[in-house]
This record gives structure tokens, C-alpha cells and sequence, in this order.
């Protein structure tokens, strides 16, 4: 889903802002651990990012410099999160995202760049309908304040739009921070002034109040807090499971109605003491900095993480973040008869139900009214927590409180009108008497799941830890409902003591996978584990029968494809690791073949997926060579050209040779008729060191184009072509700087013709510029089922003297035809190029 979409949807709930209300982007950065040396709290000292950013008007901030680390004892240490290193980085101007975050996230230092997602709250307004809190007959919460009427310490965090702070039914709940009183000092020295009754992170003041935004003040949170944690047995208004439980409010939505701050709400929850934390909203954009801040937040700090499973269940059905996120409690949302409520969503990632339909609660101008939606089925949820974790006085880790919470709800997918859900509403609508009457003795925790393929076995592993009594006789086994998967291996273990952690080199499942299995499909693991009478099963969905795979001489690695791409095997999200030469960094951010014939054309690069996978890459090796090989057709293209494509990439191990990339391809002319006008190349976004500052010039002695960086007599790369086959080479400057085609925007079919019809030798100017080079062989006729073979090199070189070196190397064994220069004799030069 694009950013514009998401912001179109919020607008849509709030009814109030102007189109264009958002102007600024933000990226989300992540540093390395081995470089945490250069983060400042409003800078990074890296000389390659400030280089990059150089001509943009941008702001950097960490967002968590003091994050918590635990002492390395805590059991949970080796699966805990370091988030003190991810920045955001704000940019007032109209850029292109995707290629600047390409740029960012190929940096050496970096760990991830990805823009920053903003989520919506999930719920939907409704008119009052007749009833009164039935969810506290649902729920048993009665029952529960026979035994127990909870605990005014614990404290439930509301990650939300604010709360109306004199509201009669909450202002008494609110958890005041007594250590920083409102006197204009930072009393506590949390880094927050007088944050004495929470805080609004999207307006970075210490009011959460909802109304006092500018636009789009929204009174969801009001809502949401009356929900989880209302004052209970004060002869006012209505009551909450937790009874004495309060809530913290963090206000997430900033004075344009964004809920710009949403993943750092959590963080201020977590470090401010709340073990239990409810998010009523979600997007279903996954990130890394999501779910950093999800395993910061369960792991750094033991706060169990509570959220909306969404609202679409009777039209698409999406998977939310964070609900869907493996360590946070997901909520679907029923009604009055436990009977999944019509729009909330479900599937195996949701964990347990709660009452969402027609539920009464607290809203705005010291009101109450009627409301629909999972955003009120999970802090009703979380309420049922609280009381659980105060009853247990504080003793639970995230794992034993989701544990009790959801082995004592309800089983409801046997009602019939669920019959349709079974086994896609969790493990039963929440129960508060149950999960503090009856103790659960027997339950495992299974987390860090992978998926590792080796050829066409591949091995599932996981962590699991036993949460309560010591287990005997523990056996496990997996299941999938997916056709072309065979599981091989059942784990077994003699006895797991309490708080004894497996890691993942003992839990480990092979399957294998039928011929004819897609590629990199979806698949839904159910993890079954059986101990002493104790059975539960975990569910766990990744991508298998990758397309995809890396190969390495040790000099350069290369992800290889098998849809036409070279490096990537998509770019959103980014999968591979690029051509990376001489380091960890990526030489290049896209590449991709075309093939052009008259007016039709097939390629994979400028937001075209024209190819399909025929045989996945495969990979042989010897003491000399690594190769791999992949087949693919045109199944995607508009405009198809009816051929196949063999590919093969080749690296050498030798020193004279481990600095080039042979690529092969061959061209299968799959029709009765001869082709015409063929044209075969590859298109290549190059970025050396600053992306913005690069050149590209063409040797004619040579034949060969290559890429560099001025002033600096570091790494060159150079494309060449070889044999008799007429060639073309057109040199861009991607924001079409004098003339030359512009592939900033995406290039079309049109700009395809011209660039192989027109050779264009040089961009980049004197100072340089963004660019890209596309060479190609062609044109060519192609008899009916005839093959033709194409072959280009990729030559690098640490320096300008380097590349031609080891492109004299590959013309003397492979191309004859030209006569080889020495390096004195081409040496007509300005330091540190040719002229």
C-alpha cells in the first residue's frame, strides 16, 4: 500500500484535512552495532550518509537514545533488541523515497532504511445502538471481583489519540507520574519535562489531551481508555475488568492528525513501567524499525504488547501490524453471543477474542456512547491481562501472562455460526474469572522462527521455552496444509526445567518440497507440542522455494535471479544483497535485462515485473568457478515477445579473473516465425560511493562503459561486450540532464528505442551526477525456434588502473577482435579519469 493511499484512508476516518496536509517524509535508519561509535543524539558522523544528503534540507534525530539494555543474566538477554541506534530522518522536500532509500540502506553502516509508516486507528463509528456493557457478563468479570478486584500499581499503557484528562470515569485511573510533578523542571530526569500524566509524543508536549490538536482531533483514545481501564465502583458511569488497574496515556497523533509517533508511543510506554500495552491501530505495511520496537518492548522491558486485529474480515481480510507481529497479543472482536463480529478480520496469526460489537464506554465531552470495532475488542483484552499480572503480584514474564491469558479463554469457533473460523479467532473469547482461578501448570513458548533451504530439503527452526513446571516426555511435530510440502523429522526431549530455554540448533524440522512447488509462495506452518497430558500448536507463516540465491568468490557476492533481475530479487521490500565487491556494500541499487523487438519489449527494472520463474537459480561450483543457472519466460509482459531466457552467471576464483561477472544469457525464439529487430541488453542503476556524484564514460580502444566517482581514484566498474553481434551503449543521467533519456520516473518502451538506436557516451557532465548505463546487443533477426547466446561482462577494479587491467584480461581470452593497448599507452588522462 503507498504512503499516499494510507494518509487518503486516515483522511477518510477523520473528515477533516486537506489533501495536502503532509508534506514532509520521513526515513527510518538503523545503524550498525559495529559503528555505534558515531551516533549522536542529533547526528551520525558517517561521511557517506552526509555526502548522500548533501543537496537535500533534511533534520536527524535518534529516536531512543536512552534505550534500556538488560544485564546479559536476564533469560531473555540473546533474543533482546538494541534500538538506541535507529534515527528518523525528516526531509521537507518533494525526492524520490524508494531511490533514496535504496541509497541509505546500501551504506556500509547502515543496518536498514525504509520509509517511515504511518497506521490507522481501527475502528469504525457507528450509531448508539440499545445495551449496556454486556461484555462484562462475556468476559466473566463478575466472577473475577468475587476473588479479586485488582491492582491500582499495574498499569495498562493506552498507545493511542489522547484522552480527555477531566473525563468524570477516567481522570481518577490516569497512572500520575508523582516523580515529575508540573513545575517546568525535569524532576525524575526521564528526559520528558513534567510528563506528569503521560505524554503527547505527536505534538512532543506533556498534554495527551485528544482535543487540543489543530486537526483531526479525534476522541478514539477516550474510547479505547474507557475500555481498558474506567474508574470502577465510583458511582459514576461504567466499569472496567481491571477494576483498580490504571492506564498511562501516550498520545500518538500529531497537530495534523497523523499518527506520526505511533512505534515510539510504545517505547515511552514500555520504559515508563507498563507491562501491558494496547495499540487500537495498525497498517499492513510490516518494517524492521516495527517490530524492533515490538521485541524491544516484550524483551528489553517484559511488557506484553496487546493489538487490533482490523476491521475488513467481510471484504479483504488483511494482516495487520503490529497485531501480526509473532510476540503481540492479536485481538478479533465478537458480539453479544461470542459470535465473530461480521467486519473483524481473522486467520491463524489472531491469538484470542474479545466482545468489539456494540460495546459501551467513555467519550468525548465527558460522555459515553456505543461503539464497533477490534480497536475495542483489545484493550478489553488487555484489561483481562492487568488482572491477571496483579494477581500473580508481578511475577510474570510477557510469555506466562499471554499464556494464562490464553489457555483459560473460551473455546468458540465450535458455536455455529464460527464454523467458518475454526481455528482463525484464537484460542477463545477471554475469560478474567478463569485465568484467576485456575492455574496453568503445563505451557511452552516457541519464538525466532527461520526457514533455511538447502536444495530441495529445507529446515524450519524455532526457540522454545518451557514456561512453568518442568515438562517430560516432550514431542513435536509439524503440520502444513500447503500441497507440496512433505515434513521429514518429529523433535523430541526427555524433560525441559522451568524457564529452560531450546534454541534453534536442537529444534530443527526438515520438509521437502515437491518439483512442483511455486516459487517463493506463502506458506502457514502449525508447530504441534505434546507433553504430559499438556498439547498446544504454534503458527508460523514464511516464504519458501526461494527463486533467489547468493554466490561468492570470496571477492564479489552477487545475488542471482530468476525473473530477469541482477542483485535484487525484488525491491520493495528489498530482497538480496545487490553486487557487492571488495566490502559490504552494493555496487548497484537495480539491474534487469530487456528484450526490445519493433514496438514490444519485456524487461524488469523502472517498476516492470515482465518475467516468471521456469527453473529457480541453482548453483555448482568447483575449485575454479561458482556458477548458477535459472530459466524464465515472459508470463507478465504486455507485450509478449514469445521467448525464453536461459541464465547463467559465472564468477572465478583466480586472482587474475575474481574481479568480473560473466552473464550469459540465451534466447529462445519460441515462435513459428522469424523475430526481427532484436535487441537484448541490461540496464544498470550504478551507485559508487555518493549516488548523486558519479560518471560514466566510454573507452573506445576498449569497447568499454564504465562508472566512477570523480576526485576519488577508487572503484570503477565497467560493462563490456564482446564477439561480432553490432552493440549499443547509452550512457543516462537519470533526472535527464542534457538531453538524455530519464529514467528518475521510469522508463518506457519509447525511451528504450531511443536508447538503443542513439549510443550516448558519456553523463554525469564534470562533478557528476545519478546515473545509469544500458548496454545491448542488437539489432539481430532471430530464426523461428532458433537459439541466440548473449554474453556480458561486469569488470570491476579498486581503481581506474585496476578496471583496465582486468579488461585486458577478459579481451585477450575472449575477444580477438580489437587490439589490447597498454595501460602507459591509454594514459592520456586527467588524474584520476580518462578525458
Amino acid at each position: 500500500m503507498s504512503l499516499f493511499f494510507k494518509l487518503f484512508c486516515i483522511i477518510l476516518i477523520f473528515n477533516v484535512l486537506p489533501l495536502h496536509f503532509f508534506s514532509q517524509k520521513s526515513l527510518i535508519v538503523k545503524i550498525k552495532p559495529e559503528y555505534k561509535h558515531l551516533c549522536k543524539s542529533n547526528s551520525l558522523e558517517i561521511n557517506s550518509l552526509q555526502i548522500l544528503l548533501k543537496n537535500y534540507s533534511y533534520k536527524i534525530k535518534q529516536l531512543f537514545p536512552n534505550a534500556y539494555m538488560p544485564d546479559s543474566s536476564y533469560i531473555f538477554f540473546p533474543y533482546c533488541v538494541d534500538i538506541s541506534t535507529i534515527y528518523e530522518l525528516s526531509l521537507d522536500e518533494n525526492f524520490q523515497t524508494n531511490d533514496l532509500t535504496k541509497k541509505i540502506s546500501q551504506l556500509p553502516e547502515v543496518l536498514y532504511c525504509h520509509e517511515k509508516d504511518y497506521p490507522e486507528l481501527l475502528f469504525l463509528p457507528n450509531d448508539p445502538a440499545v445495551g449496556v456493557q454486556y461484555y462484562l457478563h462475556n468476559v466473566k468479570a463478575f466472577d473475577a471481583w468475587d476473588m479479586y478486584k485488582g491492582d491500582s500499581t499495574v498499569v495498562i499503557g493506552i498507545v493511542d489519540t489522547g484522552v480527555e484528562l477531566s473525563h468524570d470515569d477516567l481522570w481518577a485511573n490516569i497512572a500520575y507520574n508523582y516523580s515529575d510533578p508540573i513545575d517546568g523542571t525535569d524532576n525524575d530526569g526521564d528526559g520528558y519535562v513534567d510528563n506528569f500524566r503521560g505524554w503527547d509524543m505527536g505534538n512532543n508536549d506533556n498534554s495527551p489531551e485528544w482535543s487540543e490538536n489543530s486537526f483531526g482531533a479525534n476522541p478514539h483514545g477516550v474510547f479505547v481508555s474507557g475500555m481498558a481501564a474506567p474508574s470502577t465502583n465510583n458511582g459514576i458511569g461504567i466499569s472496567g475488568v481491571g477494576f483498580k488497574t490504571r492506564f498511562l496515556p501516550v498520545k500518538i497523533i500529531d497537530s495534523m492528525g497523523v499518527l506520526s509517533r505511533s512505534y515510539e508511543g510504545i517505547v515511552y510506554a514500555a520504559d515508563h513501567g507498563c507491562k501491558i500495552i494496547n495499540c487500537s491501530w495498525g497498517s499492513p505495511v510490516p518494517t524492521d524499525f516495527g517490530y524492533d520496537v515490538v521485541r524491544y518492548a516484550t524483551y528489553n522491558r517484559g511488557a506484553l504488547i496487546f493489538a487490533a486485529a482490523g476491521n475488513n474480515g467481510n471484504t479483504s481480510n488483511d494482516i495487520y501490524y503490529p497485531a501480526a507481529y509473532p510476540e503481540v497479543v492479536c485481538v478479533a472482536a465478537t458480539n453479544q453471543h461470542d459470535v465473530k463480529w461480521e467486519k473483524s478480520c481473522y486467520g491463524y496469526h489472531v491469538d484470542v477474542a474479545a466482545p468489539g460489537e456494540n460495546v459501551y464506554s467513555t467519550y468525548a465531552n465527558n460522555g459515553y456512547t456505543f461503539g464497533w470495532g477490534t480497536s475495542y475488542a483489545s484493550p478489553l483484552a488487555a484489561s483481562v491481562a492487568a488482572l491477571i499480572y496483579g494477581y500473580y503480584q508481578h511475577k510474570l514474564n510477557p510469555f506466562q501472562l499471554r499464556a494464562i491469558l490464553e489457555h483459560n479463554s473460551d473455546r468458540i469457533d465450535t458455536i455455529a455460526a464460527n464454523t467458518l473460523y475454526q481455528n482463525k479467532i484464537g484460542k477463545g473469547r477471554v475469560n478474567a474469572l478463569n485465568a484467576i482461578s485456575q492455574t496453568v501448570e503445563k505451557s511452552v513458548y516457541l519464538f525466532n522462527f527461520q526457514i533455511e533451504e538447502v536444495g530441495d530439503t529445507s529446515i524450519l527452526s524455532f526457540t522454545m521455552v518451557n514456561l512453568f513446571k518442568p515438562l517430560q516426555n516432550i514431542n513435536i511435530y509439524v503440520t502444513t496444509q500447503h500441497p507440496y510440502l512433505s515434513v521429514c523429522d518429529n523433535l523430541s526431549f526427555v524433560q525441559l526445567d522451568s524457564l529452560q530455554i531450546v534454541n534453534n540448533q536442537l529444534t530443527r524440522c526438515r520438509f521437502v518440497l515437491n518439483p512442483n512447488c511455486p516459487f517463493d509462495d506463502e506458506v502457514d506452518f502449525f508447530i504441534h507440542v505434546e507433553a504430559d497430558g499438556y498439547s498446544d500448536v504454534f503458527y508460523y507463516r514464511s516464504s519458501i522455494n526461494k527463486s533467489y540465491a547468493d554466490i561468492t568468490n570470496g571477492t564479489i557476492t552477487l545475488t542471482v535471479c530468476s525473473n530477469g533481475r541482477v542483485g535484487y530479487n525484488t525491491l520493495a521490500p528489498v530482497r538480496g544483497k545487490g553486487l557487492v565487491y571488495s566490502g559490504n556494500i552494493s555496487l548497484i541499487s537495480e539491474m534487469g535485462l530487456f528484450i526490445l523487438s519493433k514496438n514490444k519489449a519485456s524487461y524488469c527494472f523502472s517498476g516492470r515485473h515482465d518475467f516468471s520463474t521456469i527453473s529457480k537459480v541453482s548453483i555448482s561450483e568447483d575449485n575454479h568457478v561458482v556458477r548458477s543457472y535459472s530459466k524464465y519466460n515472459e508470463t507478465f509482459s504486455q507485450n509478449v515477445l514469445n521467448v525464453e531466457i536461459e541464465q547463467q552467471h559465472v564468477l572465478y576464483k583466480t586472482d587474475s579473473m575474481d574481479d568480473v561477472v560473466k552473464t550469459t544469457y540465451r534466447l529462445i525464439n519460441k515462435n513459428q516465425t522469424q523475430l526481427d529487430s532484436v535487441y537484448l541488453g541490461l540496464y544498470s542503476d550504478v551507485d559508487l560511493y555518493n549516488s548523486q556524484k558519479n560518471i560514466v564514460r566510454y573507452d573506445s580502444l576498449l569497447q568499454l562503459m564504465y562508472v566512477f566517482a570523480p576526485v576519488i581514484n577508487g572503484i570503477h566498474t565497467g560493462f563490456l561486450l564482446v564477439g561480432h553481434l553490432p552493440r549499443c551503449y547509452y550512457a543516462i543521467d537519470n533526472n535527464g540532464y542534457a538531453q538524455s533519456i530519464k529514467a528518475d520516473d521510469g522508463i518506457d518502451v519509447s525511451e528504450l528505442k531511443q536508447a538503443v538506436k542513439q549510443n550516448r557516451w558519456s553523463a554525469g557532465n564534470i562533478d557528476g551526477n545519478d546515473v545509469s548505463v544500458l548496454v545491448a546487443y542488437g539489432p539481430i533477426a532471430i530464426q523461428a525456434q532458433d537459439t541466440v547466446e548473449f554474453t556480458f561482462w561486469m569488470i570491476m577494479g579498486k581503481n581506474y588502473q585496476e578496471l583496465i587491467k582486468n579488461t585486458q584480461t577478459i579481451k585477450l581470452l575472449y575477444d580477438t577482435t580489437i587490439h589490447i593497448i597498454s595501460v602507459a599507452e591509454s594514459d592520456n588522462r586527467l588524474f584520476p579519469n580518462p578525458t
